[in-house]
């Protein structure tokens, strides 16, 4: 098999911590001290320590490669100019760990304690975020048809999982004699938006970044379609799994614009796993020029971000 120039990048020990250092580097241009961005780097540093034990419990690919945590620093950095809270990260660390512990529980019908865990970091992120609630039915779904993992025991676990942080935040607020403060933030959850208001109201930095995720989202998931037969079934069945939850949270974004950013935290996870996929293991010139235009890419709109911003 010819290596072209992103599988010999894919494969290269240097990558990660050559990523990294630039990431850091951008991280400074972006303000991190003038902005006090501490927290937020500390956030960002453990969402990606989380995606490579991600990708090395799950073996997301079948030679060795850090491409999964490089793509992720690199996307996610993309956005950096925007974040004005330590939320988005928060949401997306959140639902990274729920992945990581639900993928341990694939074709375990008896694995409560793994899924109450990650129903419990769902429902953590959903304190940042309330509408990441609405893809608990989606995950209910993939738990029984991908993951094969859900049983009674399960269901009941995550529902558990779900109402555990909230019991123990509305617990402390009775104690401080305000035990109605998250009625405001519950309800919120039903608070629509009108689309054309919201698109209006969407800046040019969020579509560009929206825009570049999609088609790599999309070029991910037609290598991984024709070539997914490959790698082994449980790995093919967390891929697809990732799939659907990548096209569901698009078309989240798509109805409702006003969450764009939050839910975009969210698909960067699953569109990183595809591209990494995409880059490693294409070997074509068609698709060498394809890895050439999303490298300059993500630059251009790294940059014009940095630069506006």
């Amino acid at each position: 098999m010819i290596k072209r120039l992103q599988n010999k990048v894919a494969e290269s020990r240097l990558s990660l911590p050559v990523t990294a250092a630039g990431a850091l580097l951008l991280w400074l241009l972006g303000g991190i001290v003038g902005r006090q961005m501490y927290v937020e780097l500390t956030v960002f540093a453990l969402s990606t320590y989380l995606m490579v034990e991600f990708n090395n419990s799950n073996a997301l690919l079948r030679v060795y490669s850090r491409m999964v945590s490089c793509t992720f620093i690199v996307v996610t950095t993309m956005a950096l100019p925007l974040f004005n809270s330590v939320a988005p990260l928060a949401v997306q660390l959140c639902i990274i760990m729920a992945y990581h512990i639900l993928f341990k529980c694939y074709q375990d019908q008896r694995a409560a304690g793994l899924v109450f865990y990650a129903f419990a970091f769902i429902s953590l992120a959903s304190i940042f975020f309330i509408q990441v609630l609405f893809l608990v039915p989606l995950l209910w779904i993939l738990m029984g048809t991908k993951l094969m993992a859900l049983s009674r025991r399960t269901f009941l676990s995550s529902v558990v999982g779900l109402i555990t942080p909230y019991w123990f935040i509305s617990s402390y607020l009775i104690f401080q004699g305000d035990p109605l403060a998250w009625s405001t933030h519950l309800t919120s959850i039903v608070s629509f938006t009108p689309w054309k208001e919201a698109v209006m109201t969407t800046n040019l930095h969020l579509m560009l970044i929206f825009a570049f995720l999609v088609i790599t989202s999309i070029t991910g998931m037609v290598h991984f379609l024709r070539n997914g037969y490959k790698d082994k079934i449980r790995t093919r069945m967390l891929y697809e799994m990732l799939i659907v939850m990548d096209v569901v949270i698009t078309l989240f974004i798509v109805a409702q614009p006003q969450h764009a950013f939050m839910l975009m935290g969210i698909k960067t996870i699953s569109t990183s796993v595809l591209a990494a996929h995409f880059i490693t293991f294409t070997n074509t010139r068609i698709t060498n020029v394809a890895c050439c235009a999303l490298f300059l890419s993500v630059i251009a709109i790294t940059l014009y971000n940095l630069w506006t911003l």
